[in-house]
């Protein structure tokens, strides 16, 4: 497997839990009791995705992923996150979305629930944007055979025009985004 997983937790118990856990499946895990030791082993490795407390002393999980995604070194900088948390609050979702963090977990969890959330977003973290754009492609021409085989039953009902012009928009917004995030390539 050979997955890299930077483990960061102020709890030493919790860490040497899920350190144990991860390992025992396969995952290299170095660990961090703060944020602080955390960017530094993000500074001095590379991994493959970042697990991280938000609530620690010093600067906390939150301020700990800032840190990487806007002085972090080259690729690190969009390495996976999944944030992990005991107390649930309205902003640590929203400042996670704008982190770009791949998940978000509640304490309690139970470590079937976190190998899954891990094993999908490495999964998720190797999928090439031309990937992406390649099924964006197929899924709006399929669209668009759909509109133009169906064009009056599209002009008479209005909720699936409606339907349909969501689709549209919202397979606009996922192109919009795999454009902001891949790399021009030199013609």
């Amino acid at each position: 497997m050979n997955n890299q997983i930077l483990l960061i937790e102020d709890d030493v118990l919790v860490l040497k839990s899920l350190e144990k856990t991860l390992k025992n499946e396969g995952y290299v895990v170095k660990t961090a009791k703060d944020g602080q030791s955390g960017l530094k082993l993000l500074q001095e490795g590379n991994f493959n995705l970042v697990i991280s407390d938000i609530r620690m002393p010093g600067i906390d999980g939150i301020q700990t992923i800032e840190k990487l995604r806007t002085s972090g070194k080259g690729e690190m900088r969009q390495v996976p996150v999944i944030l992990i948390t005991g107390y649930a609050s309205e902003e640590a979702p929203i400042d996670a979305f704008r982190l770009k963090v791949s998940d978000y977990i509640l304490k309690p969890f139970n470590n079937d629930e976190l190998l899954a959330t891990v094993k999908r977003v490495l999964e998720n973290a190797g999928t090439d944007s031309s990937e992406m754009k390649d099924l964006l492609i197929q899924v709006k021409k399929l669209l668009h055979q759909y509109r133009e085989g169906h064009e009056r039953q599209v002009f008479e009902d209005q909720d699936l025009r409606r339907l349909l012009d969501q689709i549209d928009a919202l397979l606009f917004s996922i192109e919009k985004e795999i454009l902001k995030h891949t790399p021009i390539q030199p013609s």
